[in-house]
C-alpha cells in the first residue's frame, strides 16, 4: 500500500503552501510547564484528554515505512503534542489562531525530520530516499502530517470560549499581543499588604509592560493599577515570559531567551520590578556568561533544547536538556546545571555510556524537577517514549517502539557534583492519555510522586466517568512499574478539567492542595453543557473552585481528600459599566459601525457582543495559586483570577490555613461590585 505514497505527496503539496527551508538541524522546541508561584507544585493542562498525534490508520497509508522503522505517530510526536496543546489552549494563552497552530506542526515536523534523517539508526530510512533532495522530502513529509493531523483532529480547535490558559510554549515567537502574570513572593510585597502580590506581563511584539494591582478603600470601588512603562526587550531575543526564580539571584523574576529557531544559544533575561505609590518600574538585565561552555577554541554557546530555572543548595540555577546529545554523533542526550554565580562551572551529567540512535524521542516531554523539603532540586527526569532499556539497564541503541503509546521511559538523573552512576532507568505504564506528567511533594518530608490524569478524550465518554489520577510513588528511590489510579470527585467530570487544575504547596500543611477551577453561565450549569461554547449572551456568570488535598495516608498510599470549594457569582452588566471595561465597550460598538463612546444599551448587537466577550475572557482567564501576608502578618493562601487581557478587573479569593481543617474561606478581594456573593459552595 505504500505504492499510494505519491498520491498524497500531491495531495499534501497542492493544499499547503511551502514555508522557509531551515538548513540547519536545530530541534523543534518542547513544550514546557512554568510554575505561576513558587508554592506551584504542577499546573495540570491538556484538558485530561492526554496528548499524542491524531492521525488515522488510514493516513498511514501517506507515508514509507521500511522495515524496522518506527510508526509515523512517534516519529513526529513532539511536534504533535504541541499542536494539541495550541488548539486546546493556545487562543487563550498566546492568542494562536488556527492557521498558528498548522504552521508551527509543519515547521516542527519538517525540523524533525531533518533530525530524523541526522540521527542514524533504523528510523532515518523512514525520512529519507536516496536520489531525493532531502529538504524537499521533508518538506513534503511535514505537508503530510499537517494533512493526517487535520484530518484526524477535524473539529478540535477551541477558539474564544472554549480555549483555556495554560503555558506550554517556551518561545511564543508567533505571539505578538498576550498578558502572562506571575505571583511575586509574599516577602517582596509584604511592605504593602493592599498589593495583591502579581504582576502581570504585557506582550506587544518584542516589547513588555508590566502592571501590578492594589486593592482599595472601600474593597468595592475598582483595583488601583501600578503600572510600568514598555521595555523593549534585550539584545532582539524572542520576547519570553519570566519564570518564577528562586535562590540567591537577587529578583523574584527572570527569562530565558532564544535568538530564534536556528541556534539554541540561550540568555538570561532578569526582570526587576519594582513599586511605589501608582507606579512601577521594571528594568531587563542579560546575562549571556551563564550559558558559555567550554569548547576546544574557548567558551562556546551551550545547545539547550528543552530548560527553566530551578535552585540548588539555595543558589538559583538554570538545568538544561541538550539534544545535541541526540545525534548520532553523540551517545543519549546529557543535563547541564548551569550556577548563576560568577564563576561558577557548568556541571554535566551523561544520562548513559550506550549510544542510542532515535534519540530525538527524548525531547517530547517536558523535563521534570525533583526536589526536597526545603525545594532544593536533587534529580532531573528525563522522559521517552520509544526508547527501550536492555537487561544491563541501559538504552537500547535501535528501537522499533510498537509500544510506545502505552509506556514511557524515565531517567531520573541525579543532580550536584555526585557520579554520573546516580542515573537511574524506569519504565513505566504511563500512556499517552496521561500525559502530560508531573513531579509533586505530596508531603511536608519532600515524599515525591508522578501524576497523570486518566480519563476519557471523547465528549459522550467523559460525562459517564469520574476523572482519576494515575500516579506512581517514589519510595526508597525507586519508582513502581505500574502506577495506582486514584478518583477525583464526582463533581469534577463536569468539567473542572477544561481550566487546568493546579497543585501547590504550603509550608503549614502537610498535604498538598489541589484547585479545581471552572466558569460556566446559566444554560451551561441547568443543562450540563459546561463544554460547549459560550455562543449565548448570559450576564449571570458564575466562577467556583473546587478544593482537595492529596494525602499520603499510613499505608504509604495516595488519597485525594475533598476540601469543599467556593462559588462566586458575576454580573456581567455591571461588569461592562467598569472603568477598566472602556476598551471592551469601544471594541463592541465599532464592531457594529457605533460611535466608540456611545452607551451600550441591552438587547443590542454591540451589547450582545460585550457580553460575550466578557464571558469568553473569563474562561480564558489565568488562575493562580500563591500565598499573600496580611496587614496583620497572617499568611493566608490567595487564589487569584487574573482577567484575560485586563487585569485591572481581576479578583482574589482569600483562604485561611489551618493545618488540621484544610483551607477556609476568608473574603474576595477585588472584583469591584460585578463578582459578588463569594462564599462556600455545597461541593463535598
Amino acid at each position: 500500500m505504500s505504492g499510494c505514497t505519491w498520491i498524497t505527496d500531491k495531495i499534501a503539496n497542492k493544499v499547503y503552501s511551502s514555508l522557509e527551508r531551515p538548513f540547519e538541524t536545530e530541534a523543534p522546541a518542547t513544550f514546557v510547564s512554568y510554575p505561576s508561584s513558587t508554592e506551584t507544585e504542577a499546573i495540570i493542562g491538556g484538558e485530561g484528554r492526554g496528548i499524542n498525534c491524531s492521525i488515522p490508520s488510514i493516513g498511514d497509508l501517506a507515508f514509507k515505512r521500511p522495515d524496522g522503522v518506527s510508526d509515523i505517530r512517534l516519529r513526529f510526536r513532539q511536534a504533535c503534542v504541541n499542536h494539541d496543546f495550541c488548539y486546546r489552549h493556545g487562543f487563550a494563552t498566546y492568542g494562536y489562531t488556527q492557521n498558528d497552530c498548522d504552521t508551527a506542526l509543519q515547521e516542527s515536523a519538517y525540523r524533525l525530520c531533518r533530525q530524523i534523517q541526522r540521527g542514524g539508526g533504523n528510523d532515518s530510512k523512514g525520512e529519507f530516499e536516496g536520489g531525493i533532495n532531502p529538504y524537499s522530502y521533508c518538506e513534503t513529509e511535514a505537508k503530510k502530517v499537517l494533512l493526517g493531523v487535520a484530518l484526524g483532529g477535524s473539529g478540535s480547535y477551541k477558539a474564544a470560549g472554549r480555549s483555556t490558559y495554560f503555558e506550554y510554549d517556551p518561545m511564543p515567537e508567533r505571539a505578538d499581543n498576550y498578558v502572562i502574570a506571575r505571583a511575586l513572593p509574599s516577602d517582596a510585597v509584604a511592605m504593602d499588604p493592599s498589593d495583591l502580590g502579581f504582576r502581570a506581563f504585557l506582550y506587544k511584539r518584542n516589547a513588555v509592560m508590566m502592571a501590578g494591582q492594589r486593592e482599595t478603600s472601600p474593597p468595592d470601588r475598582p483595583l488601583t493599577p501600578m503600572k510600568s512603562d514598555f521595555v523593549a526587550f534585550p539584545d532582539g531575543r524572542v520576547a519570553t515570559p519570566p519564570q518564577v526564580t528562586q535562590g540567591l539571584l537577587g529578583t523574584p523574576l527572570a527569562a530565558l531567551a532564544r535568538a530564534g529557531f536556528t541556534d539554541t544559544s540561550l540568555e538570561v533575561e532578569l526582570f526587576r520590578p519594582a513599586a511605589k505609590d501608582d507606579t512601577s518600574t521594571l528594568t531587563i538585565d542579560s546575562r549571556r556568561d551563564v550559558m558559555l561552555c567550554k569548547g576546544k577554541k574557548g567558551l562556546v554557546d551551550c545547545d539547550a533544547s528543552v530548560y527553566k530555572f530551578t535552585q540548588k543548595d539555595d543558589v538559583s540555577e538554570v538545568l538544561s536538556l541538550t539534544h545535541r546529545g541526540s545525534l548520532g554523533s553523540g551517545n543519549g542526550p546529557r543535563i547541564l546545571e548551569h550556577r548563576l554565580v560568577p564563576g561558577a562551572e557548568n556541571e554535566v551529567h551523561g544520562l548513559d555510556t550506550q549510544d542510542v540512535h532515535n534519540a530525538y524521542r527524548f525531547l517530547v516531554h517536558d523535563m521534570l524537577v525533583e526536589k526536597d523539603s526545603r525545594g532544593n532540586a536533587t534529580h532531573a527526569w528525563v522522559f521517552a517514549r520509544g526508547v527501550g532499556v536492555d537487561q544491563s539497564g541501559h538504552y537500547v541503541t535501535d528501537n522499533a517502539a510498537s509500544d510506545f503509546s502505552e509506556q514511557v521511559l524515565v531517567t531520573r538523573q541525579g543532580l550536584g557534583d555526585g557520579p554520573d552512576e546516580e542515573t537511574q532507568r524506569f519504565m513505566i505504564d504511563a500512556t499517552e492519555k496521561n500525559e502530560p506528567l508531573n513531579l509533586v511533594r505530596v508531603s511536608k518530608d519532600g515524599t515525591t510522586a508522578l501524576i497523570g490524569v486518566d480519563w476519557r478524550e471523547q465528549e459522550a465518554e467523559r460525562r459517564g466517568m469520574t476523572p482519576r489520577l494515575k500516579t506512581w510513588l517514589l519510595s526508597n528511590n525507586a519508582l513502581a512499574e505500574k502506577g495506582t489510579l486514584i478518583e477525583l470527585m464526582d463533581e469534577t467530570r463536569n468539567c473542572y478539567l477544561e481550566i487546568p487544575p493546579i497543585v501547590a504547596r504550603f509550608p503549614q500543611m502537610n498535604d498538598a492542595q489541589m484547585f479545581f477551577p471552572r466558569f460556566t453561565n446559566a444554560r451551561q450549569r441547568d443543562k450540563d453543557m459546561c463544554a460547549t461554547p459560550d455562543d449565548a449572551t448570559d450576564s449571570s456568570f458564575q466562577f467556583d473552585v473546587l478544593l482537595a488535598g492529596l494525602h499520603l495516608n499510613s499505608r504509604s498510599e495516595l488519597d485525594v481528600l475533598p476540601g469543599g470549594g467556593v462559588v462566586c457569582e458575576i454580573d456581567l452588566t455591571a461588569q461592562l459599566k467598569s472603568p477598566s471595561a472602556d476598551k471592551i465597550r469601544e471594541r463592541a460598538n465599532r464592531s457594529f459601525a457605533t460611535n466608540s463612546a456611545a452607551d451600550i444599551k441591552p438587547g443590542t448587537s454591540a451589547w450582545d457582543a460585550a457580553m460575550l466577550d466578557l464571558s469568553h475572557r473569563w474562561r480564558m482567564s489565568q488562575v493562580i495559586a500563591s500565598e499573600r501576608t496580611l496587614a496583620t502578618g497572617e499568611q493566608e493562601v490567595a487564589l487569584t483570577i487574573v482577567f484575560s487581557g485586563f487585569t485591572g478587573m481581576s479578583f482574589q479569593l482569600l483562604f485561611h490555613l489551618d493545618p488540621q481543617r484544610g483551607l477556609a474561606f476568608d473574603r474576595k478581594a477585588g472584583g469591584e461590585q460585578f463578582v459578588r456573593s463569594c462564599g462556600r459552595s455545597n461541593a463535598n
